[in-house]
């Protein structure tokens, strides 16, 4: 009778245990969760980038918004020209996050009004040669950062 006492507190305190471990990690994890709006570039510029034809530059359609940005990707040291421009006939934000092939952040911009573009992007790690990249391009609503969609564009990087 003893031992199946002892048997039965034992399974009663890992039973508290269990419980209190699942809303400790349930809580930290709603934390981890919490949207941080993103900064204004301060490197962006008004206007429209003059270099209509060169370095694969092109105004893409997404449906919902466009965007114009450079396909032939040229680093040089940690800087890449990306030339991406959120076009004044947009009515939403944009930002533009480039990933290497396994899906890590090599760099990215802050937010861009419309009518603004920004050159350069500094990326935090440099591939060791020419490589596949993808782009992804995020949009939101002003003022509320909802979501206004979002397009990704697969590229090369040398």
């Amino acid at each position: 009778m003893y031992k199946q006492n002892k048997l039965l507190l034992f399974v009663c305190i890992m039973c508290i245990i269990s419980i209190v471990s699942m809303f400790v990690l349930l809580s930290n994890q709603n934390k981890q969760l919490e949207f941080i709006p993103p900064s204004f570039d301060a490197l962006a510029q008004n206007g429209t980038p003059k270099i209509q034809g060169q370095f694969g530059y092109q105004v893409l359609d997404a449906q919902v918004f466009l965007v114009g940005l450079c396909g032939e990707l040229i680093a040089n040291d940690n800087v890449v020209d990306v030339w991406f421009t959120n076009p004044k006939s947009n009515d939403i934000w944009m930002k533009l996050r480039m990933y290497d092939s396994l899906g890590n952040i090599l760099g990215e911009t802050g937010l861009i009004r419309p009518g603004e573009y920004v050159q350069s992007l500094m990326l935090d790690e440099l591939p060791q040669s020419e490589s596949s990249v993808v782009i992804k391009v995020m949009a939101y609503e002003p003022d509320t950062y909802y979501s206004a969609g979002s397009v990704s564009i697969n590229t090369k990087l040398h």
